[in-house]
């Protein structure tokens, strides 16, 4: 239920002679892509507090029924956006918090041989999952991210997974899924990213979600429920969990001998690893040719101060070619800044 005097606040602008003219004219770039092609070129909306952006890009999802990305200056705009775009977004749709992402810019070079830290890898994950599986209707984006080379919509909508009771699912399967997705095994599970395994019981801690206990018997989900990690205790049944990936792709042994064959020259003997920096070395072992808009195809994009993006995404391409040129300088293998973004 929407409070009356934020109701009419929002009717105020949504009625806004701009805002109408704005939403007609993508309505009809809309009808005429088919014949003529993506709808192209920008519309302007000027004069807008921050509190009015994040409103006005709400309204432009119910109104156009399509995906939405906010794209910002940075990481510290599109947090600052996300939150108000959120409750504005579940406000008018009713769709919760999860419907609109934040996907968050790598926070170092991709030549200094160091990965991003944990959180924001967690965070891109979850969110290029939600992206692609249309689950967010909206996206927040910063001008880095969004440049970003991705891989196919339907290899981060493969990411997450989703068990069930009843079902057969062989233990080592589902360790291996874990392994690959950026769990590390922890005994006892304390926190988000870890799993444990005891006889035909594993534990899992999924981002974004609730400690989850799963009871094999034989290969069968015999037995699914939530648990305390402070008191270790089973607590409610539950009859499915989706288990979210807290990095981008799929961490297979596979890939990671190919990276470290890249990186080394040769592949080291016992368990692999990943190293610092693996994940800017993927455009040499395996395709990453997308796209943003590849992962949402049907979006209207929001650009929150045009001339700001432009001149971040200059400075942040410059940044890259001098990267770029002291680690070719230095022969380390990398990836070229064209391959990345």
């Amino acid at each position: 239920m929407i409070i009356p005097f934020v109701e009419q606040a929002i009717r105020r602008l949504e009625e806004h002679a701009s805002f109408t003219a704005v939403v007609r004219e993508l309505e009809q770039r809309i009808r005429q892509a088919p014949a003529a092609g993506a709808p192209g070129g920008e519309l302007t909306l000027a004069g807008l507090t921050d509190t009015a952006k994040v409103l006005t890009t709400a309204l432009l999802g119910r109104a156009l029924g399509r995906p939405v990305l906010l794209v910002t200056a940075d990481n510290r705009r599109a947090e600052a956006l996300v939150e108000p775009l959120r409750f504005f977004f579940d406000l008018l749709t009713g769709r919760g918090e999860s419907a609109v992402a934040l996907l968050p810019a790598h926070d170092v070079s991709p030549y200094r041989g160091l990965s991003p830290h944990p959180d924001i890898a967690e965070a891109r994950a979850v969110a290029l999952w939600r992206l692609a599986t249309g689950e967010a209707e909206v996206g927040v984006v910063p001008v880095r991210a969004a440049l970003a080379r991705s891989a196919d919509r339907e290899a981060y909508a493969r990411r997450a997974r989703t068990v069930r009771t009843g079902e057969t699912l062989e233990l080592e399967e589902l360790l291996g899924y874990l392994e690959s997705a950026g769990y590390e095994r922890h005994e006892p599970v304390e926190m988000a990213g870890q799993y444990s395994v005891r006889g035909g019981i594993v534990d899992v801690f999924s981002p974004e979600g609730r400690p989850v206990r799963l009871e094999f018997f034989g290969d069968e989900l015999e037995a699914l429920r939530e648990f305390d990690p402070a008191t270790q205790r089973s607590t409610t049944p539950l009859t499915a969990a989706t288990l979210l990936p807290l990095v981008e792709v799929a961490r297979t042994p596979e890939l990671l001998a190919k990276l470290w064959e890249l990186r080394e020259g040769e592949v080291p003997e016992g368990q692999l690893a990943p190293f610092p920096g693996w994940e800017f070395l993927l455009p040499l072992a395996e395709s990453l040719g997308g796209t943003l808009l590849e992962l949402a195809p049907r979006a209207v994009v929001v650009l929150d101060e045009p001339q700001m993006l432009r001149e971040e995404a200059a400075t942040f391409w410059e940044s890259l070619e001098e990267d770029y040129a002291e680690a070719r300088d230095k022969k380390q293998v990398c990836a070229a800044p064209g391959e990345l973004y």
